[in-house]
């Protein structure tokens, strides 16, 4: 159940919204009561979920290849096929583009927000099950991890180039760019999160690899706090857990 909060520039709440892959909705609620607005039937699987403070769009992945926008009130205003399921997908913020991964692809699709086409596809060469990603917007680098084998992958947003290729957790399905401390966190099942220094666009090193707890690829970073929270699930002798990383 991916969520968003909406922020707003006076910093409320106003809305909130959430993409259900169970029966493929997204539901808006109203951000101070948590009263649900409105239902919107996308589909099948509706997934990750992002934000234009710009235009002011919903951008939902959904379905067996495409990309919703939805307004602040749920109107549909466009779809954009992409192929095959998007997983996760970021925006960017100082132009138009919509980095998407598609694994089924073994791609990154690049769409243009404005024309509502593909311009791009970015191959993820011999490594597929590309699930997470974040975006170094400054530097203009997308940052991968890809299941099979478990690598994470640094592409050039502009060339399409993979400019750093490491080795990290399996079934990474989490992945956070952390902008102040030039750093990549890596959330897998395996139980561990990963992270890695950027002491330039091109270089990037492993630092060290933390225990969370088997499952562990669930999370969110809260740059503000510097915090990394981590869901670990109920399973065997493990009980179900929230654990809080303190970014140091």
């Amino acid at each position: 159940l991916p969520s968003l909060l909406l922020d707003y520039a006076q910093k409320a709440f106003l809305k909130q919204a959430l993409a259900n892959g169970g029966d493929g909705s997204v539901r808006i609620f109203e951000g101070s009561t948590l009263k649900e607005l409105r239902t919107v039937a996308l589909g099948d699987d509706a997934d990750n979920i992002r934000y234009d403070v710009v235009s002011k769009i919903l951008w939902v992945g959904y379905g067996s290849g495409a990309l919703a926008g939805l307004s602040l009130n749920g109107d549909k205003l466009s779809d954009i096929p992409v192929g095959e399921h998007p997983e996760s997908f970021e925006l960017e913020h100082h132009g138009n583009r919509i980095f998407v991964n598609v694994p089924r692809k073994k791609q990154v699709t690049v769409v243009d927000r404005t024309t509502r086409k593909i311009v791009a596809s970015i191959g993820t060469g011999p490594t597929f099950g590309n699930y997470p990603m974040a975006f170094d917007e400054v530097n203009g680098r997308i940052v991968v991890a890809c299941r099979f084998p478990a690598r994470l992958l640094v592409l050039d947003s502009a060339t399409g180039k993979t400019v750093a290729s490491l080795d990290t957790i399996g079934t990474a399905d989490d992945l956070f760019y952390d902008a102040a401390m030039h750093r990549v966190y890596v959330l897998g099942g395996g139980g561990s999160v990963v992270t890695y220094s950027q002491s330039g666009a091109n270089q990037y090193k492993e630092i060290n690899r933390l225990e969370t707890g088997w499952g562990g690829r669930t999370g969110l970073f809260i740059p503000e706090l510097k915090e990394l929270l981590v869901a670990i699930p109920n399973q065997g002798k493990q009980g179900a857990s929230l654990r809080v990383f303190q970014v140091q």
